[in-house]
């Protein structure tokens, strides 16, 4: 017997529905075995053989999916997705939860971090920079002097990135993400450990 989506449903409250399930699952919670047999694998199994038998995150979002009424958790994806309205998807409801201000080292510029992503509000020249948290391979803080990270250790490719700002002057960041035809950014806010230590809980 499937279940009715809610309307106002976001894909995140689905991921948090999953990750509880799963430590449900771990806990021992017999609860959670209901949904749970909706895996093919978990038909016909006992409550206890089922929380004896390990299972990925993956195998709860689809078994969420299908009780949900839908054929995997993709599908769940794409059908919140293209529920949620015009106004949520262009305009991002949170606010920042780190913003470095503007200083003479960033050239007045202003980094911001949000819950799903970096904001780098460059002037002219780049305009801003938008890094999805998902995106986002790796971030710490570098000394001065860019070129230098060749003699450190670092990589070619990583020793010749995108400098927004006076980063070979002062401490700065490093951000390394997937996609996008410049991989590898540097830039100066206010405090770089404070900076990735607020990008690593996005992460």
């Amino acid at each position: 017997m499937t279940k009715s989506l809610p309307e106002a449903i976001s894909l995140e409250h689905l991921k948090k529905e999953a990750k509880a399930l799963l430590r449900r699952h771990q806990n021992g919670d017999k609860s959670v075995c209901l949904v749970l047999r909706q895996l093919h694998r978990f038909a016909e199994k006992t409550d206890e053989d089922i929380l004896a038998s390990p299972i990925k995150l993956a195998e709860i979002q689809f078994a969420l999916a299908m009780e949900y009424g839908f054929k995997s958790w993709r599908d769940l994806k794409e059908h919140v997705e293209k529920s949620r309205p015009v106004a949520e998807v262009l305009v991002p409801h949170d606010g920042p939860i780190y913003t470095s201000p503007r200083t003479a080292r960033s050239l007045r510029q202003e980094y911001r971090i949000y819950s799903d992503r970096l904001e780098l509000r460059c002037r002219v020249r780049f305009g801003t920079i938008v890094i999805l948290a998902t995106d986002i391979v790796a971030i710490e803080v570098r000394p001065p002097i860019v070129i230098a990270d060749m003699l450190r250790g670092k990589s070619f490719v990583k020793s010749f990135p995108l400098k927004v700002d006076l980063s070979d002057g002062f401490r700065h960041v490093a951000v390394e993400r997937k996609s996008g035809r410049i991989k590898h950014i540097r830039f100066t806010p206010d405090d770089p450990n404070k900076f990735v230590e607020a990008c690593k809980t996005i992460m």
